[in-house]
């Protein structure tokens, strides 16, 4: 292996050799390894593992884009044996004091047998603004194509565990002096 380290920027590594468990798996002739400081756009860096779900899988493969202070976006699939493959994408964005949310849109196509045996979805999102000086507007809310969804294909144990589905939409208002509000919430 010859590495080559850029100081705050890069390190490249030549004749790379990705071993599994001692067995060669993969050999690329160089491999390029970000070591900027703070956010900045590029390669996910992959997992691969395997469990009793999902047999052998790869993760977390795609790319990161952070390429302004307003938002960042990233975008991944993950391959899985026994499963079939994932694809997401989540991002955020902000604008100072007056906004700000983010979006989560993951499909998966499901495996058995080398045939098709299903297709999901999933958006979330969640958007906070700030309308004026005295007024604010938020929302928020899950769909999904199934309830089964979370559970082939979040590692989160809330996620995975949850039976519901919660959406809501609130505004609230306040007048200046008076000390006088004012709240709708919408909750499905």
């Amino acid at each position: 292996l010859d590495l080559k380290v850029i100081p705050d920027d890069k390190a490249i590594a030549r004749s790379v050799l990705f071993r599994v468990a001692g067995v060669p798996l993969v050999w690329v002739p160089f491999y390029v390894f970000p070591i900027k400081k703070g956010r900045h756009s590029g390669i996910l860096t992959p997992s691969v593992g395997s469990n009793a779900r999902d047999g052998l899988f790869l993760n977390n493969l795609g790319y990161y884009f952070g390429s302004s202070a307003y938002w960042d976006a990233a975008v991944r699939a993950g391959l899985r044996e026994q499963g079939g493959m994932l694809l997401q994408t989540d991002g955020r964005y902000a604008l100072r004091d007056r906004y700000n949310g983010a979006l989560d849109v993951a499909f998966e196509t499901r495996r058995s047998g080398g045939q098709t045996t299903g297709r999901g979805w999933r958006v979330t999102a969640e958007h906070y603004q700030r309308i004026g000086r005295t007024s604010n507007l938020r929302g928020s809310g899950s769909f999904l194509s199934s309830r089964d969804f979370n559970q082939q294909n979040s590692s989160n144990l809330y996620d995975r565990l949850s039976r519901s589905l919660r959406s809501n939409l609130s505004y609230d208002k306040r007048w200046e002096g008076s000390g006088n509000s004012f709240q709708a919430i919408f909750i499905h």
